[in-house]
């Protein structure tokens, strides 16, 4: 329809039309499965049909206030265009979106046709919902009953449209006509005078022997016989226009007309072209043939449930994945049901439940079936609805089974795995207490929830006295013995809810998450220095032991588990400089050396505002033929003495001040500047935090870093830490940067907070050993411990990733990474961290020596 904004009055009548002609082409408008639309030059509805109504979801009076923009999509520049083409003389066919009551829309194809009646201007218009192809008008008998009684009710209203219906009915897209009792035409619209090709001025007056030779017999035997029987009905015909025209299949809808005395003087029949309607359909059954053959090839057996009959159909190879032949499963939905896993079956039930009710539209899931041996295999069942009733309820849902138990299997290897890998990395492997990652993760849950509930809880910090001499004298083995007694009384002497660790070395630390005040955490401190100092025996020997404490509670502090930490390390220190085996609680006194961190802090940031780092570069190498490959991009920073500062003194400062994602830019430029010049050095990596992947402009720094550089963005590498990518923003930054062309390179690989799903996502081209599962799994003589090396190595290079170990001190290190498969591998054994000349000098020497 075109389209102009605006309302005005209604038109006034149409001239007269043929009474006969007038009378059926208004009945035939107003009750045509299509819509029919008339507004006026600016753009207001004066007349519409039923069709209209149902397929906007409005009802008459309310489109008959309502302007054409209000349903049609289009642009008002559009629609004086179209209003423009008409008023020429054109009819057009156009396709258009209309919008119902409920704000959804449909496609149409719209026919419209421009009329001026008594000097006003006019376009009709009727529009095919082409969503749904509707096959034909249906029930003619009853659509002529309609057709006259709507007839006689409008006689008076008649003329007034008669006009406007008259070029709607030659613009329809239907083959539309009227004949008398003999068979003679008396009207046809346009669709039907282009078939025949005969001239309208000849065709009026005669039958199909004229208008239709090929075919006429067949048309007008099936005229008399509708006649005869004064019921309307619908037939399939074959017309063929001329001798060399191509045969067309046409659906006819064909009903006697009677004048009003109800004597039959005629037929009227609407006819539609369905040629190329079968020709899709049979092209829909190839494609679904095909379809067929895919899903068989790819393994997934298929089910087709028709909700209407209960009916299900399973294909062969849904029977044979549960060990069945053709003939071993019905066609209810229970054959399926009934196998399902009885822990899986309410889940699945629901979830198919969901899209039979219309409440999804379609489904995955995951459960386990009975085969027909009685073991159980995991499937992905997926599922949708592809067919719906008229009331919008879905009527078939069709889907696929997928076993997937190899899948499940060795995802519940990989999660073992990554438990054990997660405790070794949280716990201590000597006296299997919680380590320094594991106790803060933990401790920080437990402070957050003592701030919420106003509990006040207690640290003790622990170093033993005087360990170095144990150690010394003894040697390491008695002196691990004795390490791992002191855990157990520590163990003993503190209740089930405390948080025990070893933070290194000599020390440890016990978190008490609420201090009863019947038991003062100064007597508690004392419980645990007695029970360490009633000494050891250690393979004959009795070894006494005596410790140091530090004590602090939340009541004295606000402040999180890292400040609670070190203002036990404080008190820890004063009970050493006050003669050790002794107690200490903190005090405000004693926070004199975290003002010299904070000053640290300031002095650290400035330096990166300045820009004052210093970047070295640990050599990569390839551990089959020793060649340097490329760097990791390492950096270092001059304290306020001019010592240097370890990344351990710099980074959490940087971290609290939000300062990371700024020296990671600046260790990006210097990297890609030093590397540009110099393509015989291979990669360079650069770190990046979880603060770095969370920035935006990431992408855009480093796109415009690489540019400025000249660097080949594909020898640039940029390292995630394992840790952060269950984060969501991960996965879409990794995504935009290797779009740059740069390589992702997964860091601390085999701490055991990545799933195997997640890896895939990421796209990765190398993964880093993390150094703890290379001293775990070296020198130990542990078979277990070695599996895991070669496991985090198996699942790496699985994945298609390249493997660098890193952290490697000693030539057995080194050997055992190349056996278990590793690519490359850096660490001290090579080199240190060392700057960038040096690196070329180190360079050339190696190939010098080489």
């Amino acid at each position: 329809m075109s389209t102009t904004p605006d309302a005005t009055p209604h038109p006034p009548a149409p001239p007269n039309a043929p009474p006969v002609i007038g009378e059926m082409s208004r009945a035939f408008v107003e009750h045509s499965l299509d819509g029919f639309f008339v507004h006026d030059e600016d753009g207001r509805l004066v007349m519409v049909n039923d069709a209209a109504c149902t397929s906007t979801g409005y009802t008459r009076a309310e489109l008959l206030r309502m302007n054409a923009l209000d349903i049609v999509q289009v642009t008002v520049g559009e629609a004086r265009h179209n209003w423009e083409l008409a008023m020429a003389g054109t009819m057009l066919v156009i396709p258009a979106m209309h919008r119902r009551k409920d704000g959804s829309t449909f496609p149409v194809e719209a026919h419209l046709y421009f009329h001026v009646i008594d000097g006003r201007r006019y376009i009709a218009g009727l529009t095919r919902d082409i969503s749904e192809r509707v096959a034909s008008v249906r029930a003619m008998s009853e659509a002529q009953y309609r057709l006259r009684a709507r007839a006689e009710e409008s006689a008076v209203r008649s003329e007034r449209v008669s006009g406007l219906l008259q070029a709607v009915m030659d613009t329809a897209p239907f083959h539309i006509f009227i004949k008398d009792r003999l068979g003679r035409y008396l009207y046809f619209n346009t669709p039907v005078a282009e078939l025949a090709g005969v001239p309208e001025a000849l065709a009026i007056g005669s039958d199909d022997t004229l208008v239709f030779p090929a075919v006429a017999d067949q048309l007008m035997a099936t005229d008399r016989a509708i006649m005869d029987s004064g019921v309307g009905r619908e037939v399939e015909e074959i017309m063929v226009a001329g001798p060399d025209q191509e045969p067309r299949t046409f659906v006819a809808n064909k009903a006697p007309y009677r004048n009003a005395d109800g004597e039959i003087v005629g037929l009227i029949g609407i006819s539609r072209d369905v040629t190329d309607a079968r020709r899709d359909q049979a092209l829909l059954r190839r494609a679904e043939e095909r379809w067929q053959f895919a899903i068989d090839g790819a393994g997934d057996g298929m089910w087709d449930w028709d909700l209407t009959t209960g009916v299900v159909f399973y294909s062969d190879q849904w029977k044979a994945m549960l060990g069945y032949g053709h003939d071993d499963i019905g066609s209810t939905v229970g054959e399926w049901m009934h196998r399902v896993h009885p822990d899986d079956l309410a889940t699945s039930w629901q979830s198919i439940r969901e899209v039979a009710d219309g409440r999804a539209r379609e489904f995955s899931t995951e459960h386990r079936m009975r085969t027909r041996s009685g073991e159980w295999v995991w499937v992905l069942d997926r599922g949708r609805a592809v067919e719906t009733g008229p009331d919008g309820t879905p009527t078939r849902v069709i889907g696929t089974h997928t076993d997937i138990t190899a899948r499940r299997h060795a995802e519940s290897e990989i999660r073992e795995l990554n438990r054990r890998l997660r405790w070794r990395a949280d716990h201590d492997d000597l006296t299997g207490l919680l380590g320094r990652a594991g106790f803060i993760e933990r401790a920080t849950a437990v402070v957050e929830q003592r701030r919420a509930d106003g509990a006040v809880l207690a640290v003790l910090w622990i170093d033993l006295d005087s360990f170095k001499r144990i150690n010394d004298s003894l040697g390491h083995k008695l002196g691990d013995q004795v390490l791992q007694v002191v855990s157990r009384r520590l163990q003993a002497a503190s209740l089930r809810t405390d948080l025990v660790a070893r933070l290194g070395g000599d020390e440890f630390v016990v978190l008490r998450p609420h201090v009863d005040a019947s038991d003062p955490t100064e007597e508690w401190a004392e419980r645990v220095r007695a029970a360490l100092a009633e000494g050891v025996e250690v393979d004959g020997l009795h070894v006494t032991v005596t410790c140091s404490i530090g004590l602090v509670e939340s009541g004295a502090t606000d402040d999180g588990i890292t400040q609670l930490l070190i203002d036990g390390d404080l008190a820890l220190l004063q009970a050493k400089r006050d003669g050790r085996n002794r107690t200490v609680a903190h005090s405000a006194g004693l926070r004199a050396p975290q003002q010299q961190r904070v000053a640290l802090a300031r002095h650290i940031r400035s330096m990166i505002d300045g820009g004052n780092i210093e970047v070295r570069y640990q050599p990569v190498l390839d551990l089959a033929t020793g060649a340097m490959v490329g760097a990791e991009a390492l950096t270092r920073i001059a304290g306020p003495d001019g010592e240097e500062l370890t990344p351990a003194d710099f980074l959490p400062h940087l971290e609290a001040l939000g300062m990371l994602p700024d020296l990671a830019r600046l260790v990006l430029r210097r990297a890609c500047a030093d590397f540009a010049g110099s393509p015989d050095l291979g990669w360079v990596s650069v770190n990046l935090a979880s603060e770095d992947l969370a920035d935006p402009q990431l992408p855009h720094v480093v796109e415009s870093t690489v540019e400025r550089s000249g660097l080949d963005p594909s020898r640039l590498i940029l390292e995630i830490n394992e840790r952060v990518v269950p984060e969501r923003h991960v996965l879409a930054a990794t995504h935009r940067l290797i779009e740059l062309g740069t390589r992702i390179a997964l860091d601390d690989f085999g701490t055991g907070w990545s799933s195997l799903a997640q890896l895939r996502d990421l796209d990765l081209a190398l993964v880093k050993i993390d150094r703890s599962v290379v001293t775990a799994s070296t020198g130990h003589d542990d078979p277990q411990l070695e599996a895991m090396l070669d496991a985090a190595v198996a699942m790496a290079r699985a994945l298609d990733l390249d493997v660098i170990a890193e952290g490697i001190e000693c030539p057995a290190e080194a050997a055992a990474l190349a056996g278990a498969g590793a690519h490359y591998a850096q660490g001290y054994l090579w080199s240190y961290p060392i700057p960038f000349d040096e690196l070329r000098d180190w360079t050339r020497h190696r190939v010098d020596a080489g």
